[in-house]
């Protein structure tokens, strides 16, 4: 039970000598033992039964009873002065109260109230006791205790009483106080008071405070951290640039734990002029390794935390990332995992991620060094850099494949959480079921990647639940699912106790269906070469070959199947040599079985046709020949399906087996085939069907064993076999040439050819190139470097050239070997454009120019295949050598340099071109444009692109000449166009020089309305470039307005540059109205009489009834009525509202006649709400006096009457409307807005 306050026990009278030794008599030491204040029997700390009666009795007994005098107050102050000089008097005041219950527990217990805040919480004494405190503070530091050590922590004690006060009396002195105190501390001492700045100044005082701590800041930077705490708790105001530049110069010099505190200042604080600085700063001390993990991970979660408070600086941030797109560090790319973490900015950077990827900013060296050696810093981050993982899985850029592959394996191991391990792998899963091919594809090799690298047989239950599935893979996808499930056994260590994969295996090896024998062959190739190159699982490939070859014994397709999935794996060296050696003796046997035979051994006719052996390259030495036409009997298709990929097989096991040496199997490459007579081929037309479909087929497998042979010749580089690959290219040629005759004329040669490669039936001519396997680049290397001499005819060097643009153009992927072959043979393309040798050049010469032409630009244009280095490297051998060229020169040449000169070259080639017929030499011109285009876009040199510009402005020139007599013209004008529009910064400019021509080509005013639309959907809120928009949109208006051909992209671009005039020019317009007011009141003008012609086409539009043009009415009024209001509110915004008014807009003609609107509408017709816009109250609204749009006529008539009469009203009335040009029908509308603008003017 507790005492009263009158009646002492014994033990309470112990206490109260204590209190009485505690304090000097005084009205302070009479107050706290009427209080209740008492010292526990340990002495260590102060007892108090009720604190609520100790406060009451200081403040109201003390105001009571003193007033509260300042002479009072001061003896009260010295009291407590004399009585904390003593140390452990002053701890005691320091220390929580205790109530009676607990004066002998030892437990501290902490959010109590101590007697210093007791006293502080007292008006009248607070001042006094905040005084004597910040004094004893600096005496601490220097008294030491019984051990020799100084009383800090007591100190720090002293300074945590003043936090979270409730109010400060006297602001302005206790700041004066704390200030200079902060000075007189040692360091420990000085962060804490430091860090209660804040709560202690008040608003009046923060300018003081702010000065002395940025003093400080730049004296003593180890007190970086609290500064700018405390710095971040007061108003900077003005001073905010002062204290952010002191931070930006002492940033990269600090240490690294101030970082993070520097950089979460500076998102908070730094004025909006030094947020770009401060952005750039960052983004060079982002990810570096001098940081530590510790505090690179608080700088970002500084920055991100920071940018969430304040969007301001995020938008910097972004727009920075978008300008330093190509010179991206690795700290932008932290930037960007910090930005993906903020929601306000998640959609803007994901497609900032996206661009970069596609353009190829963000480099896999580059993640390197962003992610991967920050593992640890990054280790919070793990949720952006899932998102920032899927981005560049879902870039079409094939380079962010090998990025997402290192990202998502850094992720996995990075965590060790096994719910972060289960999102990474549901999230490739889930990208796995996106029916996407790329996407799919990635994240197959992603999850192979990882698969590789961790064990994952702990997702196995997930990971098998891909079999379920596989019917709805393609077939690479199915490899990928074998591949993947094989790793994850052999990493697992389970590969002799686990049996699952062949049982599937078996399974769907002997199913009837195709489609799952497929699957089977498949998968048994995967897993052969997966568990071939595991020691430990060599058996096991073994088996699985065996159990292959049995099963597709008697199944072709499957068994072509498996050769050709063995080959590309064979390809790729990825078979063990023993594997090799057992599929090479298998192909062999197989092929000596069933193909392989004597020169001597004629093979049975059949059909009773005549045969005989053709293209023997051997003579009489040849050792085999090869029975193509007994394979085009119906009976022995099955093998014929096999015989490309079984050679394609023997040969990749025989280059693996001897190095890259086909000297074992060179006897193919020059054997003859035994073929249809050349008799029977001449008169095919008069024999029988089954002997067309014989013959057709005959010529098919002739043609796929040539390309078969070639494509595996083509490394060898022997100047004999590269001598037969030129005659089988020749062979070639003859036989699709004369099969594609046959294809073309024959029907049933047709359906017969289309039956065997698998094509549907269709209408539309068969065409064999888009078929056939395509040759290998190094073929076309070979012939390509031979073209000069006599060995190669123009037919092959046409075939050729075509399956080179082909290899250009569709590929998307390319390896190093094939980057390297083909630029050596697009460095031989020379031949065809440079040296066409002496005399005119015919028809098939030009053709052979052209094709090497769009071959080159195809190739320049392709990043992947022509990378930089390569780039330059082309177009030094490509233009003609001069005496005083040096091949070993090339990397001193500047490539402005290097273009200039490919560029002189080729122009002086192309000025050389003379032929008879003008279309063809137009059409050579074209591939020169094509080509002088992608080069100057390549090279990016300014004056190489207006070079380039001007030969493409003559290059039109004929092509709008020519428009007129050939309608195939028509197209290289809007190709021609698009060129002028890519090599000039400026594209309305370009549309202006256009437009100067006094060419009423239809398909040139249809192509620059096509552009101009798309200019001006992103045209910028610039005065002179709107201006230049809405000039040229005027003009192309006036050219089309009788071209009804073109009013469908007339009506297009008409509705997306009156949308901007409302979004853009309006704005620009409020801004100089008053002090432009002429020049945009006839800016006004001039556009409104192209909206009148724009609603005259409506009208007529709709008369018509075209279904194409007839959609596009609503959208376009509704766009122009957007304008009308939109004047309207401009006008009246800026005191002009008297010269605008709503009129009638009568019905018109092209012509700008008026006409009843029952000429063009039925009885009957009705409209849609926008098309009618006349059912409104006030009438169609239009501005009010502008005048209607009148014929060319009518408008040259006018104009010259007006400057006759008086040239000073000829750009005035500018801002009025919809009502006629007659006077008897609307007032003096420009005498009205003449006053209007008067009088705004003398307000202004």
């Amino acid at each position: 039970m507790s005492s009263s306050p009158g009646k002492r026990s014994r033990s309470d009278a112990v206490d109260s000598v204590d209190l009485e030794q505690e304090f000097d008599e005084g009205e302070l030491k009479e107050k706290l033992l009427k209080g209740g204040l008492r010292i526990s029997p340990c002495g260590g700390h102060y007892v108090v039964e009720n604190v609520h009666q100790l406060v009451r009795e200081l403040r109201f007994g003390i105001i009571a009873e003193s007033s509260a005098s300042s002479a009072r107050i001061a003896d009260i102050m010295a009291n407590l002065e004399q009585s904390w000089s003593d140390v452990e008097k002053f701890r005691r005041s320091l220390v929580p109260f205790r109530s009676p219950d607990e004066c002998t527990s030892s437990k501290f217990l902490f959010g109590r109230d101590t007697l210093v805040k007791v006293l502080l919480a007292i008006d009248s004494l607070q001042t006094g006791v905040l005084n004597v405190l910040l004094q004893r503070i600096p005496e601490l530091t220097m008294e030491e205790d019984e051990g020799g050590e100084s009383y800090t922590d007591l100190a720090k004690l002293a300074v945590s009483q003043m936090r979270w006060l409730d109010f400060v009396v006297d602001g302005a002195a206790l700041s004066e106080t704390l200030l200079d105190v902060i000075s007189a501390c040692p360091e420990r001492i000085q962060r804490e008071l430091i860090l209660v700045t804040p709560e202690l100044v008040q608003d009046a005082q923060h300018s003081t405070a702010v000065d002395v701590l940025i003093t400080l800041l730049e004296n003593s930077p180890e007190l970086s951290e609290p500064i700018l705490r405390a710095l971040n708790g007061l108003i900077l105001g003005s001073q905010a640039s002062t204290a952010c530049n002191t931070v930006l110069r002492a940033l990269s010099s600090s240490e690294p734990d101030h970082v993070p505190f520097m950089i979460r200042f500076l998102v908070c604080s730094a004025p909006s002029f030094l947020i770009p600085e401060s952005v750039n700063k960052m983004r060079r001390i982002f990810a570096q390794r001098s940081l530590g993990p510790g505090a690179a991970k608080l700088a970002l979660e500084e920055f991100r935390d920071g940018i969430r408070a304040r969007l301001e600086f995020g938008d910097m941030a972004m727009q920075s990332l978008k300008d330093s797109q190509e010179k991206y560090c690795p700290g932008d790319l932290w930037m960007m995992l910090a930005l993906l973490d903020v929601l306000s900015f998640r959609k803007r950077i994901e497609s900032l991620v996206k661009l970069a990827l596609i353009r190829g900013h963000i480099s896999s060296d580059l993640f390197s060094s962003a992610f991967e050696t920050h593992q640890d810093a990054l280790s919070g981050f793990s949720t952006s850099m899932i998102k920032f993982a899927n981005l560049t899985m879902c870039s079409g850029s094939e380079s962010a494949a090998e990025i997402s592959q290192k990202q998502y394996l850094l992720l996995y191991k990075m965590n060790d959480r096994n719910d972060l391990h289960r999102e990474i792998i549901g999230s490739l899963l889930e990208h796995v079921g996106c029916r996407k091919t790329k996407i799919v594809r990635r994240a197959f090799d992603c999850l192979i990647y990882i698969a590789q690298n961790v064990d994952l047989s702990a997702f196995m239950p997930f990971l098998g639940g891909l079999l379920d599935f596989l019917e709805s893979f393609e077939d690479e996808q199915v490899s990928q699912v074998f591949e993947l499930l094989g790793t994850v056994r052999i990493r697992s260590g389970q590969i002799e106790n686990d049996q699952s994969l062949e049982i599937i295996l078996r399974k769907e090896l002997t199913h009837v269906d195709e489609k799952f024998r497929r699957i089977g062959v498949l998968g048994s190739c995967t897993l052969a070469q997966v568990f071939s190159e595991e020691k430990a699982a060599q058996d096991q490939a073994k088996a699985i070959l065996a159990l292959l070859f049995k099963s597709v014994e008697n199944n072709r397709s499957a068994e072509a199947l498996a050769y050709k999935q063995l080959a590309l794996t064979c390809e790729k060296d990825r078979m063990e040599r023993s594997l090799t050696k057992a599929i090479r003796r298998k192909c062999l046997k197989v092929f000596e079985a069933r193909f392989a035979g004597k020169l001597e051994d004629k093979p049975s006719s059949i059909l009773d046709m005549d045969i005989e052996a053709k293209y023997n390259l051997d003579g009489e030495d040849a050792s085999i020949s090869i029975p193509i036409v007994a394979l085009a009997h119906k009976g022995r298709l099955g093998d014929a399906h096999t015989l490309c990929p079984l050679i394609e097989l023997l040969c990749e096991t025989t280059k693996r087996l001897a190095s890259g040496s086909l000297d074992d199997t060179d006897a193919i490459l020059g054997c003859p085939l035994w073929m249809p007579a050349d008799s029977v081929l001449d008169s095919l037309s008069d024999q029988a069907m089954p002997v067309q479909v014989a013959a057709a087929t005959s010529l098919l497998l002739a043609a796929m064993w040539i390309r078969c042979i070639v494509n595996a010749f083509s490394t060898s580089t022997s100047a004999d076999i590269q001598g037969a690959i030129c005659e089988r290219i020749e062979n070639l040629y003859t036989i699709e040439e004369s099969l594609q005759d046959l294809i073309n004329q024959q029907p049933v040669c047709k359906d017969a050819v289309g039956e065997f490669l698998g094509v549907k039936a269709q209408t539309k001519p068969l065409k064999l190139s888009d078929f056939l396997r395509p040759l290998d680049v190094a073929v076309t290397g070979v012939i390509v470097s031979n073209a000069h001499n006599a060995s190669v005819s123009t037919g092959e060097a046409q075939l050729v050239l075509h399956e080179l643009n082909l290899f250009c153009t569709h590929r998307s992927r390319y390896l190093p070997r094939e980057r390297k072959t083909a630029i050596t043979a697009l460095t031989s393309l020379r031949v065809f454009v440079f040296n066409p040798g002496e005399g005119a050049m015919d028809e098939s010469d030009c053709v052979c120019l052209r094709m090497a032409l769009h071959c080159l630009a195809v190739a320049i244009g392709n990043e992947g295949l022509v990378h930089e280095k390569d780039f330059y490297g082309l177009l030094f051998n490509l233009a003609p050598k001069e005496s005083n060229d040096d091949d070993t020169e090339i990397g001193k040449w500047e490539p402005a340099e290097l273009g200039t000169k490919f560029f002189r070259s080729l122009v002086a080639r192309m000025e050389c071109m003379e032929d008879d017929d003008e279309s063809h030499d137009l059409v050579t011109k074209m591939e020169f444009a094509r080509l002088l285009t992608a080069a100057a876009l390549r090279t990016g040199s300014a004056e190489l692109a207006s070079e380039v510009a001007s030969q493409i402005d003559k290059i039109l020139d004929r092509a709008l000449e020519e428009s007129e007599k050939h309608g195939r013209v028509s197209n290289y004008v809007a190709e021609l166009v698009g060129m002028r529009m890519k090599l000039s910064s400026d594209e309305l400019d370009v549309i202006s020089n256009m437009l100067k021509r006094p060419t009423e080509n239809t398909t040139l005013v249809k192509v620059l309305l096509d552009e101009l639309q798309r200019v001006a959907a992103n045209c910028p809120s610039n005065i002179d470039q709107l201006r230049a928009l809405f000039n040229a949109h005027s003009e192309l208006v006036d050219r089309s307005r009788d071209q009804p051909t073109v009013f469908g992209s007339l009506m297009k671009c008409g509705r997306t540059v009156a949308q901007a005039f409302s979004g853009k020019m309006i704005p620009c317009l409020r801004e100089r109205l008053n002090t432009h007011r002429q020049e945009s009141l006839q800016l006004i003008k001039d556009f409104q009489r192209s909206t009148r012609v724009l609603q005259h086409i409506c009208t007529h539009v709709k008369a018509q009834k075209s279904s194409k043009q007839t959609p596009l009415v609503p959208s376009l009024k509704r766009a122009l009525e957007t304008v009308i209001f939109s004047v309207k509110g401009l006008l009246e915004s800026n005191d002009a509202s008297s010269a605008f008014w709503m009129g009638n807009l009568k019905h018109r003609n092209l012509q700008g006649d008026v006409v009843a609107s029952q000429a063009y509408h039925r009885a009957g017709d009705t409209e849609t709400a926008t098309q009618a816009s006349t059912v409104r109250s006030c009438g169609e609204s239009e501005l009010s006096q502008l005048p209607e749009a009148p014929s060319k006529e009518e408008d040259q008539n006018h104009e010259e009457l007006a400057s006759e009469s008086n040239p000073s009203e000829t750009n005035e009335g500018s801002a009025e409307g919809a009502t006629e040009n007659n006077d008897e029908e609307r007032p003096d509308g420009l005498k009205m807005f003449e006053e209007a603008a008067a009088n705004s003017d003398d307000d202004q």
